[in-house]
C-alpha cells in the first residue's frame, strides 16, 4: 500500500472510473499498484481464514462454598453462619 502514498508522476493514460469524461489522469503505474494493493488485502484476508477460528478459553467453574468452608467474602465465619 506504500506504492499508493507519493504522488502520480507518471504520464497520464487511464480513467480511474469507467464513465469519466475528459482527458485521462492516473498513470498506468498507479492503476497497477491500485490492483496489487486490492489483491494483497484479499491474500491476507485468505491466510486470515487459513487459520481457523478463534478458540475460546475453557473457564473452570468454581466449585460452591460448603457449609463448614470458611465464608469468601472474607469475613473470617464460616459460610453458613456468614452469607449461607
Amino acid at each position: 500500500m506504500r506504492a499508493l502514498t507519493p504522488l502520480d508522476t507518471g504520464a497520464p493514460t487511464l480513467h480511474a472510473y469507467e464513465d469519466q469524461q475528459g482527458p485521462p489522469r492516473v498513470s498506468a503505474a498507479r492503476m497497477k499498484a491500485v490492483g496489487d494493493g486490492i489483491w494483497a488485502v484479499y491474500n491476507l484476508r485468505e491466510t486470515w481464514m487459513s487459520l481457523g477460528p478463534r478458540v475460546e478459553t475453557v473457564k473452570q467453574a468454581v466449585p460452591a462454598p460448603s457449609r463448614i468452608d470458611a465464608c469468601p467474602c472474607g469475613s473470617g465465619k464460616k459460610f453458613k453462619k456468614c452469607c449461607g
